[in-house]
């Protein structure tokens, strides 16, 4: 449901899943992010964000970064992405060129 683009039917079945598994704790925020739901997509990113050694860490840096602008956080964004940017991780490009546009 979650790659069809059928987030509120996603979100149903990511709730019958293990809310310790870092893939559902991931793809379950991501889907909110989706479906324009920030405060669910923010706080489940926030709780990853926690835990340095997450395996979908530095993505959801990314992620949150976007959900934190797209919610007018561009302060919290912008930390989020010179996490990043100082990173060596996919995403440091990205991170970098937002950075000079958000100045």
């Amino acid at each position: 449901m979650y790659e069809l683009g059928y987030h509120s039917k996603a979100e149903d079945l990511f709730m019958g899943l293990d809310p310790n598994d870092e893939g559902v704790q991931f793809y379950r925020s991501l889907n909110a992010l989706f479906a324009n739901d920030s405060e669910l997509a923010g706080k489940g990113f926030f709780n990853i964000l926690k835990d340095k050694d997450h395996r979908f860490y530095t993505q959801t840096l990314w992620y949150c970064a976007m959900n934190d602008l797209l919610t007018d956080k561009k302060r919290q964004a912008r930390i989020l992405l010179r996490e990043l940017a100082n990173g060596n991780s996919e995403f440091v490009v990205k991170a970098n060129e937002l950075l000079i546009d958000l100045n």
